[in-house]
């Protein structure tokens, strides 16, 4: 079954008595449940929806929840979490009674829908997967590709009110890294980047390519900014976590090294025209840098002295050098850096 089945078949309200939502795409599982939600109940959500654990929930249970009559309304949802049964250990369910919840899939009663919902993989040789996949109603929430991932881009911008051209819409996306092959990246991260743009940008107006270098310029600084700021603060973990998570999203390493070292030099700078009696407001014109950079460059200035930041610099320029004659690779360089930045008194 594929997503736009799925999505027609609750438009025409041609939904069937009992579906498996699964994969890593947890936002189309929780839209799927919600537009099933608001198909199905029209009333009295707290009587006709029932939320069921599936790592402690029986037989027994299921099935009265399924058979519970609807309250003034025609059709009641169940839905089932992260059931046992499709991944990990039996622990509650026997043989004997998955082998009666899979007859039971083909007898639910028509005042019910019965939806099992998995974050993540399922263990497709598992029989109730089976069964699932024989019933046509087992749908792989991956992450969406080319037109359909397009598609899905277009129909938020709007739903915002925003206009962008397909051209714009796909220059997004690629500066996202959605669908690099190792891009841990969701639904949901990119819907976050809508909304920083529409937060920016006034409903009714054209989101350009230009705004969107803009905003993702200026998500980059910010992560640069808190990994400076776990370097004066000394956790090496946790600046070395925020590394690898800007990596993983798909800025290049060799570009974190460059803004390390350049926020390490405003920091510097901006240190020297203080001291020469300079205010913040004329150290960001001299510099030509934005009030808030010469500010942040200041307040992260105080946990270094500047022979601290003198050295880090020039840790980072030989770094730099180590990395690119082959001595080192890039990742393992620049974590090595970021643990002896934190290490330096």
């Amino acid at each position: 079954m594929q997503l736009k089945d799925m999505n027609r078949q609750i438009e025409e309200n041609r939904i069937k008595p009992a579906y498996l939502l699964y994969g890593r795409e947890v936002y189309i599982i929780e839209e799927i449940i919600h537009k099933l939600k608001s198909t199905l109940i029209k009333d009295f959500a707290e009587f006709n929806m029932a939320i069921l654990d599936g790592s402690e929930t029986s037989l027994s249970k299921i099935k009265e929840a399924c058979e519970t009559l609807p309250f003034m309304d025609q059709r009641r949802l169940v839905l089932v979490k992260e059931t046992e049964l499709l991944k990990g250990k039996r622990k509650i369910f026997s043989e004997e009674q998955e082998a009666e919840l899979i007859e039971y899939l083909a007898s639910i009663p028509q005042t019910t829908v019965l939806v099992f919902s998995v974050h993540g993989d399922i263990d497709g040789r598992r029989k109730l997967a089976k069964a699932f996949t024989k019933l046509g109603t087992s749908l792989d929430c991956d992450k969406l590709r080319g037109n359909e991932l397009i598609s899905w881009a277009k129909a938020q911008f709007e739903s915002r009110n925003m206009i962008i051209s397909i051209s714009d819409i796909v220059y997004f996306l690629k500066l996202s890294d959605y669908e690099s092959k190792n891009s841990q990246k969701t639904l949901q991260d990119i819907e976050n980047e809508m909304m920083k743009i529409c937060s920016y940008i006034s409903p009714g107006n054209e989101v350009t390519k230009a705004s969107i270098e803009k905003l993702a310029a200026v998500s980059l600084e910010n992560d640069i900014f808190k990994l400076i700021d776990c370097i004066g603060k000394k956790q090496a973990a946790e600046a070395i976590k925020i590394f690898d998570e800007m990596t993983v999203q798909g800025t290049s390493a060799m570009m974190v090294l460059s803004m390390i070292a350049r926020q390490l030099r405003l920091m510097l700078q901006t240190r020297e025209l203080k001291e020469a009696g300079y205010s913040p407001k004329q150290i960001a014109q001299k510099l030509e840098i934005h009030p808030f950079v010469a500010g942040k460059a200041l307040s992260e200035g105080t946990a270094f002295s500047g022979n601290q930041v003198s050295r880090a610099i020039d840790e980072c320029a030989q770094t730099d050098l180590n990395i690119k004659s082959g001595l080192i690779g890039e990742r393992m360089g620049i974590e090595i850096l970021i643990a002896e930045l934190c290490l330096k008194k």
